[in-house]
């Protein structure tokens, strides 16, 4: 059995293209941490169960034929909270080598400006002292 590597992905979504609006954070379990391989089993996994089962398709007519991670995220979680059947989600994503997968919801308001110090400077006084 191959190793199992945690990656991260971040899926964001840009209002008016000028700044993020919101995001999903996904961790997943899975044999290769290559995000081109992860998205392809992914796609691949959420293909088959979109034609394979009553609610990948009603999932698939819900998104308006627009199915993204913002639809899924509730339904990659729960797939792993309460455990598999034969026309799961989860199912198909076992078949594509996922051991695991987190979701986490972010909006506008969770973001912090990447360059912000994480030091109190007034409280460290002159770096020479």
């Amino acid at each position: 059995m191959p190793d199992i590597i945690k990656t991260t992905l971040t899926f964001i979504r840009f209002e008016k293209m000028l700044r993020i609006d919101a995001g999903i954070i996904v961790t997943v379990w899975y044999p290769s941490d290559d995000q081109d391989k992860i998205l392809s089993a992914l796609k691949s996994a959420v293909t088959k169960w979109v034609k394979g089962t009553l609610n990948g398709k009603a999932a698939w007519q819900y998104s308006s034929e627009d199915l993204n991670i913002g639809d899924l995220a509730g339904d990659l979680e729960d797939a792993y909270k309460f455990g598999s059947s034969g026309s799961s989600l989860r199912s198909y994503l076992d078949v594509e080598g996922f051991m695991k997968i987190e979701c986490v919801s972010i909006t506008a308001s969770t973001l912090v400006e990447f360059d912000t110090v994480l030091a109190n400077r007034d409280e460290l006084g002159d770096p020479e002292d």
